[in-house]
């Protein structure tokens, strides 16, 4: 590419001639050499006095939302699965299980089995003998 084509990192602005003879009068004072460090110097300031108002960011939603739970199990919104896809983990006399991992030991069922309610129920799923695991 020619330096003719090269695409300059500066661009023209259009100033009133009042603005620049007050511009002038600062060249020669402070460190100025010429008005495009005044206006430089004048444009840095006023951004750092007059900062943009913060745009407001939408809530970050957690991972995992309970959908539903009884006593067959927890359904449990996962946001990080495409398409953000309810996981059921099922419970029964045999065990926990998550139908997404096929699992009984992933991230779902650990969520599950944090909740109050199914606390209370595994505990006494197990006195009646079920084989779920101790929380």
């Amino acid at each position: 590419m020619s330096e003719d084509n090269k695409k300059s990192e500066h661009v023209s602005l259009r100033i009133p001639e009042s603005l620049t003879e007050e511009m002038d009068q600062y060249i020669g004072h402070k460190g100025f050499t010429s008005r495009a460090e005044v206006a430089k110097q004048a444009i840095r300031e006023y951004i750092d006095r007059n900062p943009l108002p913060q745009q407001p960011t939408e809530p970050k939603l957690p991972r995992y939302e309970r959908v539903n739970a009884d006593d067959t199990g927890c359904k449990i919104l996962d946001r990080k699965i495409p398409g953000n896809r309810i996981v059921h983990v099922t419970f029964t006399p045999k065990g926990v299980q998550c139908d997404y991992h096929e699992s009984s030991t992933c991230e779902h069922v650990e969520y599950a089995l944090d909740q109050t309610d199914v606390k209370e129920m595994i505990k006494q799923k197990k006195k009646e003998g079920w084989k779920l695991p101790d929380i």
